[in-house]
């Protein structure tokens, strides 16, 4: 699998489609996929000759594997939740529909009927419920239906990079509390309902704890974590898709599965690194771990940027380069981030500048063994704050407004038909409308 088409697979997977000109927008609502004020790009000839401070382009795999998560990454990670999020909230919705709807049973087949048993007391008021639930899922970690987070490793088995999953809902629900997101239950046997529903599309304990997943990938353990813990829970989703693609149509059947051939290409992420050169906001955040170290950090960065006085000019040769010495050897010594988690950190974002194609194949004819990609005079700091001072989790949900945290949180204003590659727009209505048959 060469690197365009396994960036194409990977991100028709997540929600994100080509546009055109290799200008990456969000499949659900047709937004330009953006990070900061940027737009992400693919790595085409054309963007790569490009001198545009306007656009990211799109290379995770050149993450630096001394360094803390990437925007690109970061992104992708949010990008992912809000996939799994609507794709899970689709199976809820359908699945507790037609339980709660004795006419519909009849049209099962075996495997689709099995659930029924578990969801047997299944209600109206059960189902009214579970709506008024899922129309508060949004952004906040509470509200949740799946939460990603990434780590770095663990010294004792060697892994450097690990994606770990959480259900706030249902976890919330297995709480012996009298309500669930400030809605009280109407009764136990509501609730029951609900545990049994949740339990059946995201599975039992031990099934949830089997999604995390540990890298120990030296190429981009970042990504590699990330998209392999997806892809666990895009498999456990789609086999419940496809055990009840009688009930759920094949509309709905269409809509749900998540495509994982991208997990094809997994296996040769060294060789498709190689491809592109690193690209700013790919690359990670360089992470110092004492205020002193990271003291020492800026003062280096300030002395490397500062523009040469006249002094500095007239220096002769010889005693430029005696005194310039000590620099480098502390520019070599500057503190990195280990792959495994010792102790908090604070991180300072290095951004580079990037070359051409035709420079970078240059520079590899010429020295086949360079790999220190990290070595720029070039800084600054991604800023990532909403203009309140919060973190902004871009979830998908950006239509080019500044209200990213609207009570419209998963919900879609034009939602088309999801799937694989580029596809005309349906005209289906917001999340929670209807649909024309199962209400989703």
């Amino acid at each position: 699998m060469d690197l365009q088409e396994f960036n194409i697979r990977t991100l028709n997977a997540i929600g994100i489609v080509d546009a055109g000109g290799g200008h990456l927008s969000r499949q659900h609502n047709d937004q330009p996929f953006m990070i900061g004020k940027k737009r992400v790009v693919l790595p085409t000839t054309e963007h790569l000759r490009s001198d545009s401070d306007n656009v990211i382009i799109y290379h995770p795999l050149s993450e630096n594997i001394t360094r803390s998560e990437s925007d690109m990454i970061k992104a992708m990670r949010d990008t992912i939740m809000f996939k799994l999020a609507v794709t899970s909230a689709g199976l809820l919705k359908e699945l507790g529909r037609v339980a709660a709807t004795e006419s519909e049973h009849k049209r099962l087949d075996a495997s689709s009927s099995a659930y029924l048993k578990a969801m047997r007391d299944m209600d109206e008021k059960s189902y009214d419920y579970l709506e008024k639930i899922l129309m508060k899922v949004g952004h906040e970690p509470e509200k949740r239906l799946i939460s990603i987070s990434l780590r770095k490793g663990d010294k004792s088995d060697g892994v450097l990079r690990s994606c770990r999953f959480k259900f706030p809902i249902l976890e919330a629900l297995l709480e012996d509390d009298k309500e669930l997101l400030g809605s009280k239950y109407p009764s136990k046997k509501v609730r029951a309902n609900m545990i049994a529903l949740f339990e059946l599309v995201f599975g039992d304990e031990e099934t949830r704890a089997g999604f995390d997943f540990g890298s120990k990938n030296m190429t981009a353990p970042y990504f590699h974590s990330l998209m392999m813990g997806f892809g666990k829970v895009a498999a456990h989703l789609n086999a419940i898709v496809k055990k009840h693609k009688k009930l759920l149509g094949n509309e709905l059947v269409e809509e749900l599965t998540i495509d994982t051939s991208w997990e094809e290409g997994m296996d040769d992420l060294p060789a498709l690194r190689k491809k592109v050169p690193p690209q700013e906001g790919n690359e990670g955040a360089i992470v110092v771990s004492t205020k002193k170290e990271q003291a020492k950090v800026s003062e280096n960065l300030s002395d490397r940027m500062a523009p040469p006085t006249r002094q500095s000019r007239e220096v002769p040769p010889a005693s430029r380069v005696d005194r310039d010495e000590p620099r480098r050897s502390s520019r070599r010594d500057e503190p990195v981030d280990v792959p495994w988690d010792d102790e908090p950190v604070t991180t300072v974002t290095k951004n580079r500048v990037g070359k051409s194609l035709d420079e970078w194949q240059n520079d590899q004819r010429n020295d086949s063994r360079r790999d220190d990609y990290g070595r720029r005079d070039r800084y600054d700091r991604f800023d990532r704050r909403d203009d309140r001072g919060g973190r902004s989790y871009d979830l998908g949900l950006d239509d080019g407004r500044d209200d990213r945290y609207s009570d419209r949180n998963y919900r879609r204003d034009d939602r088309g038909r999801s799937g694989r590659g580029n596809r005309d727009r349906s005209g289906r209505g917001s999340f929670g409308a209807g649909h024309s048959r199962s209400g989703f």
